[in-house]
Parts: structure tokens; C-alpha cells; sequence
């Protein structure tokens, strides 16, 4: 699960043991498997319970940028373990959200308001528009690395504008009949930029 830096004092991590035990946890950062520095390691049981609890707000340095954990609990005797994952967001937009090493690349295709375009073609548009990224490319919103195959648009909005979230450096292909825009960009080191602008440079 990823999660916002702001959401860190309401994520717990979980573990399952006896009753009115003592247990203590560790993390480790998943890039180089170095210890992570907490302001204080110990778990407390969730009522008489045997779960106990322990709050990433925790963590001495809260991560800027996407980090994952792997947490360890342990009774000194067992242990439970799980992997989390958080990140440096900038921005929120219908219902996802931006890393900071991202750029959402919008286009106005036309306004609906308009009354030439008629209100059915702006929708049947929208999935005509495509952009592919040139090359492989690690995409940290997903963890995953973009293959190189055609993204339909994340999203629209009703005054006509579509949206894609690639990664800043990468190298797209877009292609949007409607305005007749054909172009390869270069992904600017922004959080937010808009094809127009983009392509006329």
C-alpha cells in the first residue's frame, strides 16, 4: 500500500502475538537495507487484544520521496513482518495523486460549451487521444517501469481538458486527433505542464 507523507500519523503497522507481551519493532529501508532511525521502537497491544500496533510517525525522518519499508515485530521469540511504502506527493487530482518526481501534462481538446462540438464527441474523443513513451522508463507512481505501448488519458474534466502522469525526463509520443496534434516531448522537470505550451517549443 503507498500512502501520503501527511497520512503517516494515522498508518499503524500490525502485528499478531500474545497477550501482555513485550514487543518491540525494526525497519529497514528496502533501497540499501539500512536500519531506519525511530523516535521510539515499542508496540503497544490494542486492548487485550494480542495485536499490537506501532505508528509510522515514528520514524525519525519522514521520507521526501518514495521510500519502502519493510518492518519487522517481534516478541523475542517470533516475529511478523510486512513491506509499506510512502511517498514525497505535491498535489491531489480526481482522487490520484502525484509523486514529486512526476508531471501531469494536460491539453485542452475543445470546449464542450461550444456549440459546434457536440457533448457525446468530446467523451468519444477523449479515448482516441493516446500517448506512448519512447523508451522503458521507471514509473514511480506505480513502482513499475513503463513498458512502451500506448496510455489512454488518466482523466477529463468537463471543461474540456484531458490529462496524462508520465515521469519528468521521459520521452512521449501524443497523439490527439481532435486538435490535430501529432508530437514528441520531452517530459519537463515540473509538477504540472501543459501539451500546448510543450509542444510549440
Amino acid at each position: 500500500m503507498r500512502n501520503k507523507i501527511s497520512e503517516l500519523s494515522s498508518i499503524n503497522a500490525v502485528g499478531s502475538f500474545s497477550t501482555g507481551e513485550a514487543v518491540t519493532i525494526t525497519v529497514y529501508d528496502m533501497s540499501d537495507s539500512s536500519v531506519v532511525a525511530l523516535n521510539s521502537n515499542v508496540c503497544s497491544e490494542i486492548a487485550t487484544t494480542g495485536k499490537y500496533k506501532w505508528n509510522f510517525s515514528n520514524i525519525t525522518t519522514p521520507p521526501t520521496s518514495i521510500k519502502q519499508y519493510l518492518y519487522i515485530m517481534t516478541n523475542g521469540v517470533s516475529t511478523i513482518s510486512e513491506v509499506e511504502v510512502f511517498g514525497g506527493w505535491t498535489e491531489s487530482i480526481v482522487g490520484a495523486t502525484i509523486p514529486a518526481d512526476t508531471c501531469k501534462i494536460t491539453v485542452n481538446i475543445f470546449n464542450p460549451n461550444d456549440s459546434i462540438v457536440d457533448q457525446n464527441d468530446y467523451y468519444n474523443e477523449i479515448y482516441k487521444s493516446t500517448a506512448k513513451i519512447k523508451d522503458s522508463f521507471y514509473d514511480s507512481d506505480s513502482i513499475k517501469n513503463f513498458s512502451v505501448k500506448e496510455y489512454a488519458p488518466r482523466g477529463a474534466d468537463l471543461n474540456g481538458e484531458i490529462f496524462w502522469i508520465f515521469p519528468q525526463g521521459a520521452t512521449v509520443q501524443f497523439e490527439i486527433p481532435l486538435i490535430n496534434l501529432t508530437k514528441e516531448v520531452v517530459i519537463p522537470a515540473t509538477a504540472t505542464a501543459n501539451l500546448n505550451d510543450i509542444a510549440a517549443v
